[in-house]
């Protein structure tokens, strides 16, 4: 979600040739400038809120409760997939489980350690959609993949001292793709392996463009990652672009995030980068499926509603804060961008106006162009307490949740 992406880390950048010069002026609807790169008008749609209808890119949606029983049971999702056909679950133990479509449980999967063919630390899994090879990433060591009966293949270890990798994308049989943080040489932001685990063969090094001696907050900013059909695609944060990489590694820029006035200062300092008030923006996610991109921000000054948190200090004093992270997607044939209005109180996504279901977001867009999303139990059946099921579909549902089921997937198609 949203709120795991706020991170203060340092920022690290790679530079490519685009000149912002390039492009034409600014408009609430997406331009296309010089080379074909098409203009995202963030700052001329800043206005433009509204509560967005999943009818509206989605034909269906289904709900899927995982089965629980006393031999799995989920404490807590770190990542899903879905592909083949097969829902793969990382548990916050580093687990991987494996239900069908159907929900219903298959098996379940560990390897941590530190020898051989064992991971430390799982971060998130990926899945080759064409032969069903399981790819692990240990955020600090490298990239493990299995094939799809568990049995080791070989590692694609990190190159550099002090790596921190978010993010692995899988093109094809050959190419596997990293973003990845430095925390001591600031070797690499993006590193793509051929087929054997030594050959790099393609890497962006990372520039430093700042003094961090001089600044009061310390961020990473890695590449965000991710793909459309074939095609890698990653978010360049110093450029506002987002770029496709071809398969002889020709870097092509599809989109220019206009932030405008809003782009955040590369030396924000940490009451600005903290504080509810500036009008600045700072870009967090995009993905893509074939009509729209999405995108979340952390908003500011610029949120309509923001969200109210409550905590306790170890002292026992309350507090209160507000989370200013905010939706938003361009539609591709539309060329327009809207910011995401709550369909509920304090709940970020789309309507989901098929089944009358809680508000939807996509986690990621699948390779048949499915969006996966998740819920867990218990916020379903509070969220089902306050709005009241009124499709069959839904009342079942509800009906079969406990506090202790194990969550639940939803799948909606894109249309």
């Amino acid at each position: 979600m949203i709120k795991n992406y706020i991170l203060k880390k340092i920022i690290c950048y790679s530079v490519f040739l685009l000149t912002l010069s390039l492009f034409s002026c600014s408009s609430n609807k997406g331009e296309v400038g010089a080379g074909g790169v098409e203009v995202v008008d963030i700052e001329a749609s800043i206005n433009n809120f509204s509560i967005v209808k999943l009818s509206d890119y989605a034909s269906d949606i289904r709900y899927i409760p995982l089965e629980t029983s006393d031999s799995i049971l989920i404490g807590g999702i770190s990542n899903v997939m879905y592909e083949r056909e097969t829902i793969y679950i990382l548990d916050h133990s580093g687990k991987i489980h494996l239900f069908d479509k159907t929900g219903r449980y298959q098996k379940s999967f560990s390897r941590k350690g530190r020898g051989p063919g064992e991971y430390s630390e799982a971060f998130s899994i990926k899945v080759n959609p064409d032969n069903g090879d399981l790819f692990i990433l240990d955020a600090w060591r490298g990239i493990l993949r299995y094939d799809n009966n568990f049995n080791f293949i070989n590692m694609y270890p990190f190159p550099g001292k002090g790596i921190g990798a978010p993010a692995v994308e899988i093109v094809g049989e050959e190419l596997i793709a990293v973003s990845m943080a430095s925390f001591i040489d600031f070797g690499y932001s993006l590193v793509c392996y051929g087929r054997d685990t030594a050959d790099i063969v393609y890497k962006k090094e990372a520039i430093l463009t700042h003094d961090p001696t001089k600044r009061a907050v310390l961020r990473f900013l890695y590449y965000s990652i991710y793909k459309l059909g074939d095609q890698l695609r990653y978010y360049d944060s110093s450029k506002d672009s987002i770029f496709s990489l071809s398969h002889d590694f020709q870097d092509k820029a599809f989109y220019y995030i206009r932030l405008g006035k809003f782009r955040e200062p590369e030396n924000i300092s940490s009451d600005d980068y903290g504080s509810y008030e500036p009008k600045i923006i700072t870009p967090l996610t995009y993905f893509e499926s074939d009509r729209l991109l999405f995108m979340s921000f952390i908003l500011r000054g610029l949120c309509r509603e923001p969200i109210e948190m409550k905590g306790k200090s170890h002292d026992g004093t309350e507090s209160v804060s507000y989370s200013t992270a905010d939706y938003a997607i361009y539609d591709k044939q539309k060329k327009v961008v809207k910011f995401l209005l709550h369909p509920e109180k304090d709940i970020h996504g789309m309507e989901e106006d098929i089944l009358g279901g809680k508000p939807f977001w996509p986690n990621f867009v699948n390779s048949k162009k499915v969006f996966v999303s998740y819920e867990n139990a218990l916020d379903l059946i509070n969220y089902f307490e306050k709005y009241p099921p009124k499709t069959k579909e839904l009342k079942e549902l509800s009906a079969t949740l406990k506090e202790d089921s194990n969550p639940i997937i939803i799948l909606a198609t894109s249309k």
